[in-house]
Order: C-alpha cells, then structure tokens, then sequence
C-alpha cells in the first residue's frame, strides 16, 4: 500500500517524457484527503503495470480533475474519450473526420 508521504516518490520513480507534451494536462488543483486517496489507488494500479482505468462516479464528482492532475504529476498525455449509454465499440474503435470533403475513419486512441 502506498502512504500520502511516499506519492511524491512514487510520482518521480514514474515521470517519463511524453511524445507531445502539448497532450499533457495542466489542471488547476487543490487537493483534499479523498482525491489524495483516489491518486494514490492510480498510481497503484499504475505500478502494478495497468495500462488501463475505469474510473465510475457521478457528474461533476471531480473523476477527469484528478486524472489530468496524476497525469500533469506524471508528466503523461492524455487522451481523452466520452463514454456514455449510446457508445458503441464502433465508436470507441474508429474516429470519424472530413478530409477533402468525405468522411474517412481512422484508428481511434484505443486501438
């Protein structure tokens, strides 16, 4: 288990140097004794090699503040995707745009 004194430590074992750091978030943040807690189960999970997270609560609770401010800490990109009840596997796989007028879909994030 990871204590709130040994973050900042688990924090540098972790930095890397994102591909475009223009994807690194940069939140306003002030952090309380729940959200410490929150970032400390990521950065388990981050340790423990998950390439992954679901992340559940209700609207406005503070779930992509703390993800932007793990990953600014972590100095990581972030990619964001909205889920929702109409997402489809469709939708998380491919990422419509227009190019010269058509509709082409690319490899969404995910894949």
């Amino acid at each position: 288990n990871v204590s709130p004194d040994s973050l900042g430590s688990i924090i540098e074992s972790c930095r890397r140097t994102p591909s475009n750091p223009l994807l690194v978030p940069n939140p306003r943040f002030e952090e309380n004794p729940g959200q410490s807690k929150v970032m400390i189960d990521i950065l388990e999970a981050h340790n423990l090699g998950e390439k992954a997270l679901l992340i559940c609560g209700y609207q406005g609770v503070g779930k992509n503040k703390i993800v932007d401010y793990v990953l600014h800490q972590l100095n990581c990109e972030r990619e964001y995707l909205q889920l929702h009840r109409d997402t489809t596997i469709q939708s998380l796989m491919l990422v419509p745009s227009v190019e010269d007028g058509r509709i082409v879909y690319h490899d969404s994030p995910l894949v």
